[in-house]
């Protein structure tokens, strides 16, 4: 294994205002990518490699839903993940974390989940809806009725088009991006090779908020690779997190810090 020099943990900033990582009590040594395939009946998850303009690169975790259901899942607090993968049930599903929240720990957008808002339409200009089909739409065509939605910032890919704009001193940071193609769904989530740590469960990600994709990038990549119609954004850098679960075994990326919400992905029929 090729180890690499140890990386202080950066902050992380979720708009509109910085928020600091939890410090690690015993610091790991980042090291080679985490690697890691599951298949069960409507779920996938393998990955991929993703390449910065700046030479950066790192591991794209690709979980696969066909055809997929969303649930959303709230708080009134931040929780760690394994908190809202209680009382999950089912052969196979995947856990990501969810929309953004302001600095007093409130969901800063619309979080509606079994019909119940949760939260009312605030900032990000993109609204996924479920529980099946998915779709994510603009905030401004947003209408109520969805039993499951979640705002978030940004909406990233619309019509196979990249809506973000290239920039070369743009942020990078690790990304959770959900990804629509039709009746699939992605999770994809994005980590630089310097943030991953394996651990006996996945791996554990590190300094989060100075070292990934730009939000073009992780956009580009959906488009181009996953062939994503649509897809949204989600509350990255410290916030980036996932868990799967299948029959045949389960596979966790730990982040930073705990979250305000989550959305929850589970196949609808078996293929």
């Amino acid at each position: 294994m090729r180890t690499l020099p140890f990386l202080l943990i950066a902050t992380a900033c979720s708009p509109p205002q910085a928020r600091s990582p939890v410090a690690l009590e015993t610091p790991p040594e980042p090291g080679m990518v985490a690697i890691a395939a599951l298949t069960a009946p409507g779920l996938s998850l393998d990955t991929d490699t993703w390449q910065g303009a700046d030479d950066s690169r790192g591991t794209v975790w690709r979980i696969r839903v066909h055809p997929g259901a969303l649930s959303v899942l709230p708080s009134a607090s931040l929780q760690p993940l394994s908190t809202f993968q209680d009382g999950l049930d089912g052969d196979a599903w995947v856990i990501a974390n969810g929309g953004f929240y302001d600095p007093s720990g409130t969901a800063m957008s619309l979080v509606v989940h079994d019909g119940q808002e949760h939260h009312a339409l605030g900032s990000g200009s993109g609204v996924v809806t479920g529980p099946s089909p998915v779709h994510v739409v603009h905030k401004d065509a947003y209408v109520p009725g969805p039993t499951e939605a979640l705002q978030s910032i940004d909406r990233v890919v619309d019509n196979a088009t990249n809506l973000v704009t290239m920039a070369p001193a743009a942020r990078r940071a690790a990304r959770t991006v959900l990804a629509v193609d039709g009746e699939t769904v992605w999770i994809a989530v994005f980590a630089d090779e310097r943030s991953i740590v394996a651990t006996p469960a996945g791996a554990r990600l590190v300094a989060t908020g100075g070292f990934g994709p730009t939000l073009y990038e992780a956009a580009e990549y959906v488009r181009t690779e996953l062939a994503a119609q649509q897809a949204l954004n989600m509350d990255g850098a410290i916030s980036t997190q996932f868990a799967v679960h299948t029959p045949s075994g389960d596979f966790v990326v730990q982040g930073e810090r705990d979250i305000i919400n989550a959305v929850v992905l589970t196949p609808t029929t078996v293929e």
